[in-house]
């Protein structure tokens, strides 16, 4: 969870991730403000795309997919693969 947080402070963009809670609570405040909910929602799918392109890249390297591959493989945790 720390290094969420870090990478959160450190990179403006994901600044932009109090606009998930804003859009659900515009939406139940003000349902049918239809134009200022869509322009949230854009601004809050911004930081979770970044996010998401960052797990991928995380999930991408080569010791997480050896490790993804032992699983898939059905391999136990406890087999003594290193990653």
């Amino acid at each position: 969870m720390k290094p969420l947080l870090r990478e959160i402070r450190e990179t403006p963009l994901l600044w932009m991730l109090i606009f998930v809670p804003a859009v659900l609570i515009a939406a139940r405040i003000v349902p049918t403000a239809h134009t200022l909910l869509f322009v949230l929602a854009v601004l809050a799918i911004v930081p979770l795309a970044a996010l998401l392109s960052h797990a991928t890249e995380a999930c991408s390297s080569s010791d997480n997919l050896r490790l993804i591959r032992h699983f898939e493989k059905g391999g136990s945790g406890s087999s003594g693969v290193r990653v």
